[in-house]
């Protein structure tokens, strides 16, 4: 028992309780909007997959009410098999409740579930900012993009595109298969830990948006892929690709520019982009990304589109892997709707 709250040890919620869960962030979420508060459905998907008896939110309770609440999100919700890599995607407490209870959540997850992989993507600096520093240092995830040559921009600015035929004296450049479906899986040597029936199951089966997937191959053999989301902004007549996941491991030499900047043609997209964090240094510049710029424009809000510049913070709180750490938008959930 917290000595100075008389609130109980944090526990999972129920799935019976999700409408506790749903009016707790109805009565204190800001502007009530919060797509948690409406659909079932998406907290089903990222906090209980299986439909287990008890959800992957943990509810802190004040005399048998839940006063505040933590979404945690483990690869295993998709695959049974991946038990060590967690996400903290959610946080609200009651308006009621002086004390910011975020200590409270995380204790408990370092003490009870102890994870080999903890990070949270997206944190407010407004309310658990300070804990999340003290922890563990907050950084942005870095921002990447191809853009069309041909189109111009009409939700992006000042990005540089390839307007001729570049990288023609290397000696690899790699070529491109898109499908639905993810037949092999690429030697990965990083961490989080995924899995095909993860991918599969978080993407490729996802029922709120359709998914693809870029193949990248070198010589007839699979060395890495993206999945990917077409997202069409219909007010502005365009629409975008963004890379939301990675498997394989990235060469030191090669191009993808051509292929990408054809693609981007072909199907009148105005550019190709991905938030990322881990890779080595300039390996993405050199297969043809380029770095945003600080005067660069990027949106990254699309459910309701805003125009604003993409700035997607993360921390690392712990990390046991003795192999290299990759991130993309995609962990945890950061590409779930807002709107349904």
């Amino acid at each position: 028992m917290n000595k100075t709250n008389l609130w109980s040890e944090p526990k999972k919620i129920s799935k019976h309780d999700i409408s506790f869960f749903q009016s707790l962030v109805r009565n204190n979420w800001p502007k009530n909007n919060h797509i948690f508060s409406k659909d079932k459905k998406i907290i089903n998907f990222y906090y209980n997959f299986k439909n287990n008896k008890k959800t992957n939110i943990l509810g802190l309770y004040k005399k048998s009410k839940l006063v505040s609440a933590m979404g945690l999100i483990p690869n295993q919700n998709w695959d049974s098999k991946l038990k060590d890599d967690y996400f903290i995607a959610f946080l609200v407490k009651s308006k009621k409740l002086l004390s910011d209870s975020t200590f409270i959540f995380l204790s408990f997850v370092y003490k009870k579930i102890k994870p080999k992989f903890l990070a949270v993507c997206g944190i407010n600096l407004n309310t658990s900012g300070k804990i999340f520093q003290r922890l563990g240092k907050i950084e942005l995830f870095s921002h990447y993009y191809i853009s069309n040559p041909n189109l111009k921009p009409k939700i992006s600015k000042n990005l540089i595109s390839y307007k001729k035929k570049i990288f023609i004296d290397t000696p690899l450049e790699l070529s491109l298969k898109i499908n639905n479906k993810l037949n092999k899986l690429p030697i990965s040597t990083h961490c989080p830990i995924k899995s095909k029936k993860f991918f599969q199951k978080k993407y490729l089966e996802k029922p709120f948006y359709n998914y693809f997937i870029m193949n990248f191959y070198c010589a007839n053999k699979l060395i890495f892929f993206f999945i990917c989301r077409k997202i069409e902004i219909k007010k502005y007549n365009t629409k975008i690709v963004r890379v939301i996941d990675f498997q394989g491991i990235i060469p030191n030499k090669g191009s993808l520019a051509n292929v990408l900047t054809k693609y981007l043609i072909k199907n009148n997209i105005e550019y190709i982009d991905m938030l990322c964090h881990g890779f080595s240094k300039d390996i993405l510049e050199n297969i043809g990304f380029l770095k945003k710029k600080n005067n660069q424009i990027i949106p990254d809000h699309f459910e309701p589109f805003t125009g604003k510049d993409a700035q997607l913070n993360f921390s690392i709180l712990i990390n046991k892997y003795k192999r290299n750490m990759i991130l993309f938008k995609g962990d945890g959930d950061q590409d779930r709707p807002n709107i349904i």
